[in-house]
């Protein structure tokens, strides 16, 4: 019954957190078998099986990794990287992805200006733009990771956990943010924000990415 309690808290932690996104459902139950059976065997004091199925796992998953890594193609010679760069380059402006803090990381190391990201330090100001009566600044002051996301209701902030905050703007208040770039998972071709709209620049069907101009 332990163990079970155990699994369940596990499985809360991956699905609430940005971990799930690396966990197809063949992966979730196969790492829930072995974390179940491990759990089990330590509880149970079966210490030679559990050393087995450690070991056996550990072995199992390093061997596929490659411990020599050369060069920065990984960062620049992807398609979404030359496609930023290209992008840039004719036109500079302000980068944003939704929906993952993952990709704009990634954009952060191709040397373009990012909304989103790590911040260090809250941008008060910005954030006052779209909450004026300080409503949600308990949420925003703080070192965050943060994540957008586009809504067609209103503007908000939600505190996903301790070091990361959603900001969810609304199609009213999008041009407010300088955006003039977004890479997406979206399909935003059909949304219609205020003082703008979006036009496609890009799309990769592999990556179910695309890349949006925020036109005035």
């Amino acid at each position: 019954a332990f163990t079970a309690l155990i699994l369940y808290g596990y499985y809360r932690v991956i699905s609430i957190s940005y971990a799930g996104i690396y966990f197809n459902t063949f992966d979730l139950i196969v790492t829930l078998v072995v974390f179940g059976l491990l759990s089990f065997s330590f509880l149970s004091g079966l210490k030679g099986t559990f050393v087995f199925i450690m070991s056996f796992f550990m072995i199992i998953t390093g061997s596929t990794v490659n411990p020599v890594a050369r060069g920065l193609a990984p960062l620049y010679n992807k398609t979404l990287s030359v496609a930023v760069k290209s992008i840039n380059d004719e036109e500079a402006g302000t980068w944003a992805t939704t929906d993952s803090i993952i990709t704009s990381n990634f954009l952060i190391a191709q040397g373009v200006k990012v909304f989103n990201g790590v911040h260090n330090y809250p941008d008060l100001k910005l954030w006052k733009t779209f909450d004026i009566e300080g409503q949600y600044e308990d949420i925003y002051n703080r070192y965050a990771h943060v994540l957008v996301t586009i809504n067609e209701q209103e503007t908000s902030f939600n505190l996903l956990q301790q070091d990361t905050i959603e900001f969810s703007v609304s199609l009213q208040d999008f041009y407010k943010t300088g955006i003039k770039y977004v890479v997406t998972p979206r399909d935003l071709s059909g949304l219609s924000p205020d003082k703008g709209s979006f036009k496609e620049l890009w799309h990769s069907a592999k990556d179910n990415l695309y890349i949006f101009k925020f036109i005035e």
